[in-house]
């Protein structure tokens, strides 16, 4: 399910952005403040799942392509 692949891909990323935060939330505390704003809207925000939903359309819109080059 393609939906699954955008979710776990945030998902993923997400985690990456949170093992940086951890190691760097002291040299650049300006970025950190964006970050702890970004988790606190995350599940409730609209743009995100705007985000997800022109993903979807666009690989969609695209899977011949990467269908062609996968082969």
């Amino acid at each position: 399910d393609k939906k699954t692949q955008v979710d776990d891909l945030y998902d993923n990323n997400e985690f990456v952005l949170e093992a940086w935060y951890d190691e760097y939330k002291e040299k650049y505390p300006s970025i950190i403040k964006s970050f702890q704003r970004y988790l606190q809207n995350r599940d409730g925000d609209e743009v995100l799942n705007k985000i997800k939903e022109e993903i979807l359309v666009m690989l969609y819109n695209k899977r011949k392509m990467i269908a062609i080059e996968g082969a």
